[in-house]
């Protein structure tokens, strides 16, 4: 641990070289920086977050990897700390440096900066101690210039190809976290819980920023599906093993197929190749080789991601088993091709298509192929197809531009060599891929924190999805009720989910935001909840407690069409209202129409609705916001209010009731008051007359 007079805080920033590539704008790796305090040396792309006042940004060359943090003077505010972890063990718990946090991945080395004084690479194996290596000159941010830059040369960490990336800002007094990245990673503690990290490639052409990647913490272990093998082979014919692995959280860091033809006593261990994927996700192939008539093989297929998690496949245990067969016989019955179709059936621009066929045989099924051409037979491809379950037979090709036409047949041999052709009967199988007219689909937002205040910042999550590529998602937001706008570029974070960083807010901002996708063929797609758009009010952080309503009513109870009806209620708030409003449907909820209620004094509140046609229900309820954000909703415990327009109106009278005189004695020349409670249920009071005589 580092011997110092005073308690400092650190920023801290946790990689393995697992999977790694991060954001860049304008630019595409390589790029060097010179690391010489100059912000225009980075690009957007290369920016990974925003938040609290603070930027973080990544890229890297052919033999470093540099980093920089904006917006923190770290002779005095705080200290920097780089984490890296390049291979399978490490550790998941930063230095003790007055306290403890938990990585969501396993650490081998860290790089520690407290000012220009002092930085040091450190390694997890010798217990976080001091490398004692000679780094590259780092510029550390100071009061005149608050940017960051450090570079580690790519061999100190063991040469990485992919990268995981923790970043955080730690207080100077304490261990409590002030910034973290990703934003999705919690603040606020001494002993912080990270669940999320950056995952990044290290290779050239790629823009950092725009194609990191965000996981959480990874406990799922590798998933291998679509095994592909015959349980049976011809004598001398190669045996292939095709597979996909599926890798949602650490990636994938190695496979290999192990087998025997021994029961056990002896077996191989043979890394296939890599067919297609990614760092996530991919197929495999490997040739086992030929075998003698009588041999019997076993297999099973064994995978392991960055995170340490493993997964056998060995048919429960089982292990999967090819018997091999002599193919004697003199056969000369070519293969049968059956079911052959194509997935989408009328794709469009930018979609790959699937390719199926059943190919089956007497003896055995040497090899499927793809026949097919797109410029009407001009140019042909011969493209060997892949081997699934039950005679299955499988390609992916594509995707084509719009207007394409492609023509296709099967063709297969077995293992006596005997030809067949499906041709769809001298027809061609036919795809034409069409323009893609499809927008795309985003999915309800959401925002963290939920409820913010004063001073923090906002980060909005949405998922989309498309049929072709997204090329851009932005969110639309305002603070002044549409009278300007801005617009803020959603980052791809993993998978099909974008985010993106607004703000800090003053206390009582109204913010509207709606969400918007563009596809590669040009369609665009709003999120806007049904023309309301979304709503996120910013409070002081002191009061969390909703208004109340109450005396919830409307009149008359049973309205005439056309008839307008008045609805009321009380609302009362300890900060004050900042507006009530009714919501309510005509059918039965296809659609909300809200209309703001008026103060007509001592809290009560007051809008007037309609009129409306003969028999339409009308559900109803009433919702109410303080001047801090806190909103609530009183929905009749989820039954609504309601009322029925009726033309046959009222017909029940008013009622009459505790009529009393004062005095209740009165003498002679004094005057009598008549007091009386009068009301009704249906169509309201209009008025109260009283008739007397005093004459009998």
């Amino acid at each position: 641990m580092l011997e110092r007079s005073r308690l400092v805080g650190y920023l801290l920033v946790f990689m393995i070289a697992t999977s790694a590539f991060l954001p860049r704008y304008s630019a595409t790796t390589p790029n060097s920086i010179g690391c010489n305090g100059q912000i225009s040396d980075w690009a957007q792309d290369e920016k990974c977050g925003v938040r609290n006042g603070t930027e973080f940004y990544v890229t890297w060359n052919a033999t470093h990897v540099f980093f920089a943090w904006n917006g923190t003077n770290l002779d005095g505010e705080g200290d920097l700390f780089i984490y890296l972890n390049t291979t399978v063990g490490g550790c998941n718990q930063t230095t003790d440096w007055s306290g403890t946090h938990t990585l969501p991945f396993l650490a081998d080395y860290g790089y520690c900066v407290e000012n220009a004084g002092y930085y040091a690479l450190r390694s997890a194996s010798s217990g976080w101690n001091d490398m004692g290596i000679t780094l590259p000159s780092p510029y550390i941010g100071y009061s005149n210039n608050r940017l960051t830059e450090l570079a580690l040369t790519r061999e100190s960490i063991g040469n990485p190809v992919w990268l995981e990336v923790v970043a955080f800002l730690q207080e100077e007094t304490s261990s409590r976290v002030l910034v973290s990245y990703p934003t999705k990673n919690a603040i606020g503690h001494t002993a912080e819980n990270f669940t999320a990290y950056y995952s990044f490639r290290l290779i050239d052409g790629y823009s950092p920023a725009t194609m990191c990647g965000i996981n959480d913490l990874d406990t799922i272990p590798p998933n291998i599906i679509n095994l592909e093998y015959n349980a049976s082979a011809i004598e001398n014919m190669q045996i292939y093993i095709n597979y996909t692995i599926n890798e949602i959280g650490g990636g994938l860091n190695h496979t290999y197929i192990r087998y025997t033809t021994n029961n056990w006593a002896t077996f191989t261990d043979l890394i296939p190749q890599s067919i297609s994927g990614d760092y996530f996700s991919g197929n495999y192939s490997a040739c086992i080789g030929s075998y003698n008539a009588g041999t019997l093989v076993e297999f099973a297929i064994f995978a392991c991601d960055f995170s340490g998690n493993e997964f056998w496949l060995n048919n429960n245990s089982e292990n999967y088993k090819i018997h091999v067969y002599s193919g004697l016989g003199g056969d000369s019955q070519p293969p049968s091709i059956s079911s052959t179709m194509h997935s989408p059936t009328l794709p469009v621009v930018g979609q790959k298509i699937n390719i199926t066929t059943v190919v089956t045989d007497n003896v055995g099924v040497s090899v499927v192929y793809l026949h097919w051409t797109t410029d009407n037979w001009a140019n042909i491809f011969d493209t060997q197809m892949y081997p699934f379950v039950n005679g299955i037979y499988y390609l992916e090709i594509g995707p084509f531009t719009a207007g394409t036409t492609v023509k296709y047949v099967i063709h297969a041999l077995d293992t006596s060599n005997n030809e067949a052709w499906d041709n769809n009967y001298g027809q061609d199988y036919v795809i034409n891929v069409g323009m893609d007219v499809t927008p795309p689909v985003i999915d309800t937002p959401s925002h963290v924190p939920s409820s913010p205040i004063s001073g923090e910042q906002i980060t909005i999550f949405v998922n989309v999805t498309d049929v072709n590529s997204i090329t851009n998602v932005f969110v639309r937001y305002t603070t002044n009720n549409w009278s300007s706008y801005n617009d803020e570029v959603m980052e791809n974070v993993v998978g099909t989910e974008y985010s993106a960083n607004i703000g800090s807010f003053a206390s009582g901002t109204w913010i509207y935001y709606a969400i918007c996708a563009v596809d590669g063929a040009g369609n665009t797609a709003w999120m806007n909840n049904n023309n309301m758009n979304y709503l996120i009010i910013v409070g002081s952080g002191v009061d969390q407690t909703p208004p109340i309503i109450t005396d919830v009513m409307h009149t008359p109870l049973t309205p005439l069409p056309g008839a307008n009806v008045v609805i009321q209620a009380h609302v009362f708030d300890e900060s004050g209202i900042q507006n009530v409003s009714v919501g309510w449907t005509s059918n039965n909820w296809q659609s909300v129409n809200y209309a703001m209620m008026t103060n007509i004094g001592n809290n009560d509140y007051s809008v007037s609705i309609g009129g409306f046609s003969d028999g339409t229900t009308v559900y109803y309820f009433i919702r109410a916001y303080d001047v801090l954000g806190n909103v609530a909703y009183d929905t009749a415990s989820g039954f609504y209010y309601t009322f029925t327009v009726s033309s046959s109106g009222d017909d029940i009278p008013p009622y009459i009731e505790s009529h009393s005189l004062i005095p209740s004695a009165p003498m002679g020349m004094q005057n009598v008051s008549v007091l009386c409670n009068a009301y009704d249920y249906g169509s309201g009071m209009r008025n109260v007359t009283i008739r007397w005589t005093d004459n009998n």
